[in-house]
Parts: structure tokens; sequence; C-alpha cells
């Protein structure tokens, strides 16, 4: 079906058809919608099995004509095996570029490059303190084109291509412990899928690789026979070869409860209050009293009936086409949608018939020449303000270097004055000059310029009984001092010695230098020398 086409065409009356393209047959549904918060009534509900998937176009080309389906919008679920979800990082960057952003997690992730893959992403509900997760839905295009041609050529209205796990999620919404927290488990022939939901929406999706095969002690098929690359037969992980029944049912409880705890820990959600067992294609012996028994959670069973009104179906029936059911109840209701959505049915696989194309092209064109009209246009209105606009300018520059050579004229340049270049010259020597003389005062390299009197008055002040002084020099500017004489007792010379320090003229000053020896000619008298320059300090000069 053409884009043209689901444009004129209405459907044939309310409702939508769900199904599920697998590897062994067409399963299909149909619900009667009354209006879009109600899902209406389950009318249809058929598995036709097929041997080729070749034959999978015609035959549910036989179905849409056989129920009178054509026109009416249509959800489809790719298999699991035809396409791949991942649980990753959320990237720090806009809502409008987290398309673009998906690609880029992915690109290195997927067996086949990019540019032939369809992308789409889905985030996790937000968990304070949690950082920000999103699934990324992957598909090669030429899968998704096969399931959309097959599709439209049997005359229905494409809606969306879903994927199984939201399809469970679908599901789950409607089951009343899905409030409080709800793990749906579907088991197929090799495998299965469990996820776990909360008030409408998914937290984990995990692949389960104990399948119908394993549980009813039947060993996997070989590759080579009818079926074996069955999309539909969960082939998520390798087989059991003919297992015992307890080691297979122990197997699928460990996979459950591993989800369960990882479901708390890793996502940290509070508990599931309930596991749902969907219908199975092959009924399991014990399966359900197997895992209420072994499970940490509650576990029921669950049937199309408990979701959406219908008459009584086979339970073999039900497993067939329960993500058929799941696709069917997809809502796409504006606000009424969740946030959790993937569409792999993108537009690059709508099929434009070539009448449409050509109308729409000389649309375009037309278009185009009237926009280039009108930038034409535009462009010379704009050219001519331009032209008048230099011209006003020039007119403007002429009337200005008119008035430049005027004012030229009534004031020429000033002629500089000898006199004054010789008075600036000389006023800079002086300041020369008094910054130099400024300089020597700052620094006391003339020396001290406050006298010796305050030495001379210090060394009377401290005047000691029995000690009396032959010689005093004061050289440097008063930064040494050599003080001479003698004394009756030792111990009155380093007493005197002190007593100078306590004198402002000699604040700062230190005694590096005492000698003291007993006269010869007066046994009882002490001579002694101080200076505040060790004599060693003297190498090299003249004695003074």
């Amino acid at each position: 079906m053409s884009l043209l086409d689901r444009w004129r065409r209405k459907p044939a009356r309310k409702g939508v058809v769900g199904l599920e393209l697998r590897g062994d047959g067409v399963a299909m549904v149909r619900l009667s919608a009354s209006g879009p918060e109600d899902a209406g009534r389950l009318d249809l509900c058929e598995f036709r099995p097929c041997e080729d998937a070749a034959e999978l176009p015609a035959v549910l080309a036989a179905a849409v004509r056989d129920h009178g389906l054509a026109g009416m919008r249509c959800v489809a679920v790719l298999p699991p095996g035809r396409y791949g979800l991942r649980l990753l990082d959320a990237p720090d960057v806009e809502p409008d570029e987290l398309p673009a952003a998906a690609h880029w997690l992915v690109k290195d992730l997927i067996d086949f490059p990019i540019e032939e893959a369809v992308v789409d992403q889905f985030p996790l509900p937000e968990k304070p303190g949690r950082p920000s997760r999103l699934y990324v839905a992957t598909a090669r295009s030429e899968v998704v084109q096969r399931v959309v041609s097959a599709v439209e050529e049997a005359g229905l209205a494409l809606a969306a291509v879903e994927v199984g796990e939201l399809a469970l999620r679908n599901l789950a919404a409607r089951v009343p412990e899905d409030e409080q927290g709800l793990a749906l488990l579907r088991l197929g022939r090799r495998g299965g899928l469990l996820s776990m939901t909360q008030g409408g929406s998914l937290y984990l999706a995990r692949g389960v690789e104990t399948g119908l095969d394993a549980l009813v002690r039947e060993p996997v098929p070989d590759p080579g026979t009818p079926g074996a690359e069955d999309p539909g037969a969960f082939d998520l992980g390798p087989g059991i070869e003919e297992p015992a029944a307890n080691e297979a049912f122990d197997g699928l409880v460990l996979e459950i409860q591993r989800s369960l705890d990882y479901y708390e820990s890793q996502l940290g959600q509070t508990p599931i209050a309930q596991l749902a067992l969907a219908p199975l294609e092959e009924p399991v012996p014990g399966l359900l009293p197997y895992l209420e028994k072994h499970l940490s959670t509650g576990v029921r069973g669950l049937a199309l009936d408990d979701l959406v009104p219908s008459d009584a179906l086979p339970e073999s029936l039900q497993g067939r086409c329960l993500a058929a059911l799941g696709g069917a109840l997809r809502n796409d209701a504006g606000d009424a949608a969740p946030a959790q959505q993937v569409d792999l049915y993108q537009l690059r696989f709508q099929k434009v018939r070539p009448p449409f194309a050509a109308a729409l092209m000389a649309a375009g064109l037309a278009g185009v020449v009237a926009l280039l009209g009108a930038v034409w246009g535009l462009a010379a209105w704009r050219n001519a303000a331009a032209v008048e606009r230099v011209e006003t300018l020039r007119a403007e520059r002429g009337a200005e270097s008119t008035r430049v050579t005027e004012l030229a004229t009534l004031y020429p340049a000033a002629e500089v004055d000898p006199a004054l270049e010789a008075r600036v010259a000389d006023l800079e020597q002086e300041r020369a000059a008094k910054l130099r003389l400024l300089g020597l005062l700052s620094n006391q390299s003339l020396g001290n310029t406050r006298g010796f009197s305050g030495h001379v008055t210090g060394i009377a002040r401290r005047r000691v009984d029995g000690l009396w002084l032959r010689t005093v020099r004061i050289e440097a500017g008063g930064g040494e001092l050599v003080l001479e004489g003698s004394a009756l007792d030792a111990a009155q010379v380093p007493r005197f010695l002190q007593a100078l320090g306590d004198e402002d003229a000699f604040a700062g000053s230190e005694f590096r230098s005492l000698r003291m020896e007993r006269s010869i000619d007066q046994p009882g008298r002490i001579d002694w020398s101080a200076r505040t320059r060790a004599e060693d300090d003297d190498a090299g000069e003249e004695p003074r």
C-alpha cells in the first residue's frame, strides 16, 4: 500500500489488527475498539501456519481477504531474533538529540553497518539518585522492509512496527498487579522473554534461555530441519539436549530469581508483587506449582480473556497470538500514549506511486519557482536601496573632504618654539639630578646624616665605676664602633657593653670582638678592647 493509499483509504470499521510474522506462520488478532481508551473486544484470534518463511506474504494476504480486514489499522510485532534491544546509559543531550545519539551508542554494538540499521529508543522512568538509562532497539533495514511490504501488499494500513518487549508491556499494563510491580513470562520453543513493569512502564526485559523444548524433555531441533531458524522460537541461547525435567525447571527458576534480584538491587525498585505466566503454546505439566513453590514472589497464570473480553480460546492458540495482541493494544492516542514507545516503521520504507511523485514534484517545483521569484524581487529591491545609499555616502564624503580643507587653511599646523624646547630639556636635567639626590638620601649612601651625639651621650650615660675608656672610634657613619679602655674587674666589661645595647644610638649593634688582658705594669688592672666588627672582617684592609 502506498502513502497516498493510506491517506485516501478509510478503515472498514473501528478497530485494530495485531500481527506477528513468525517463521512458522502468521499470528493475527483483531480488536473491535470502541474508542481511544477502550480496546473493545477480541473478535478474531488466529494462527495460520506455513512451512517456509517465503510463504508468509501469501498466507497473510489470504487471512486479510478471508476476514475482510483490508484497510484496517495494523501494528506488526517483530519476532525475537529479528531485532536487538539493549539497556544503555542515557547520554547527556537534549531530548531532540536523542535519536542521533542512539545511533552512536549502538554503532559499535551491532554486527552490521549502522547505515543498514533502523534505530529507535525509549527511556526508563527517572529515579532520583540513579543515572538515566534507556533502551535502544535496532533491526536490519531489510528485515523491517520485508515486514512492511508483506503488510501493505496484504491491504492493511500499517501504523507501527513494534518490538516484543513493549508488546508484553502493553499486556502487563492491563493486569491489576502491575500497579505494585508485575513480572510477565512468555515461553517459546527454545527460550523465553521476561518483562518487569510497574504502573504501565517497562523497567527490565531479559531473554530466558530455558524454553518449552527443555521443559517437556524434547531435544532442540537440528539446524537442518524446518523451523530450526524459526524467529518465533525465541532462539536466545543454546538449547538443552534431552534434559531432565527438574534440571530444566531449576534452571528456569534460577534465571527468573536472578532477574528479580537485579530489578531490586540494580534498578532500585520495590520487590515485584506477582509473576504472571503467559499462556503456553504447549502444556508443561507441573510448571505453575513448581514456580509458586521455588520463587520468592507470588505466581499466577494468565489468559487472554483476563486482558480483553473474548470467547474461550485454546491455550496453545493464546500462546501463539500473545505478542500480536500486545501489538494491537499499542496506544498511539496523543497525550494518552505512554512515553515508552518505539516504531521501526520509518518513512523511508513507505512506497510512493509515480503519479503521486510527479504531482508532488510539480507542486514542489512551482513552489520553488515562486520562492525564487520572491527572493529575486527582494534582492532587486535591496540592491536598489544599496545603490542609493552608496551615492548618499559618496556625497557626504565629498562634503567632509571640503570641510577638512577649509579647517586646514584656518588652523595651520603650529610651529615649534626653540626656546621652549631648550627650557624643557633644562627642566628634565634638573628633575633627573633631584631624583638622584633623593635616592642618595633615601638609601643612606651618604652615611650617617644624624651625627654622633647620640653615641657619645649613650656612652656617657652608661658609666660603670671601676671602668674607664681611653679610645672611642665611630666609623662607617656610625655603623662600626671601637672601644678601648681598662677596668679593675673583668666582669665590669661585659656589663658595660650590655648596658650600651639599651641606648637608641646602639640599637641593632652587636659587639663581635672582645679582648681582655691583665696589664703588665699594673697587675690589678684589666686592659680591654671591643668592636662591633670582628678583626677577621678587616682582612685585606689597611690598619687605621
